[in-house]
């Protein structure tokens, strides 16, 4: 398959790949109740492609390296590389070119940035739109029948703010946000906040 070097090559992993089976054993370890939500137990049909662009690789790899300068050795070995899940009814756009600033979530709990989650089934969520997306055939919410995609991304998370509240500012200096339930009231799940997209290369 030849392609633009800009855009994304799509490699289908097949069902007895090792990295296809640890892939399907975290997502399916990862899935939890969550109020309101259609109930989610497993999925079903999982098809795995691994996302090969080498532009979006190098400039990853630039962007690892600037953020470094800003922080301390120490700081740098300590930047915790971390495997989060993406929903968006966009997953197959930023497969192929990368998230775009357009892809910034500007009102939320955490301030402006690319939001993950580690757990699979609250990204599943997302994956029509927001959390009351619907199907785009059915325009069910709770739709078994189309397919949804998700995205799982390495994301490089630099220097991380952890904030003890919601809507907290994020100081100069840091490059992402893990919010933790632990230490902000009402925070049910984990949130992770991606300030810059090229931290994330696919």
């Amino acid at each position: 398959m030849r392609c633009d070097e800009k855009m994304s090559i799509l490699e289908a992993l097949a069902e007895s790949d090792p990295e296809y089976v640890k892939l399907v054993r975290d997502m399916r370890q990862s899935i939890v109740d969550h109020d309101g939500s259609i109930p989610l137990s497993d999925y079903e049909d999982i098809k795995i492609e691994r996302v090969v662009n080498r532009e979006l690789e190098a400039r990853h790899k630039s962007m690892i390296e600037l953020l470094k300068m800003e922080m301390s050795r120490t700081e740098a070995e300590r930047a915790p590389v971390l495997q989060l899940y993406h929903g968006s009814p966009f997953a197959l756009e930023i497969a192929m070119n990368g998230f775009k600033a357009d892809f910034i979530a500007i009102h939320s709990l955490f301030g402006e940035g690319i939001y993950f989650s580690s757990l699979s089934s609250k990204s599943n969520q997302y994956a029509w739109g927001n959390n009351f997306g619907t199907c785009p055939k059915h325009r069910d919410r709770a739709c078994i029948v189309c397919p949804r995609r998700m995205l799982v991304c390495r994301c490089y998370m630099g220097k991380p703010f952890v904030p003890i509240r919601t809507n907290q500012p994020v100081p100069a200096g840091f490059h992402s946000v893990i919010a933790e339930p632990k230490n902000v009231p009402g925070l049910r799940y984990p949130e992770f906040v991606v300030l810059n997209t090229a931290q994330v290369p696919r």
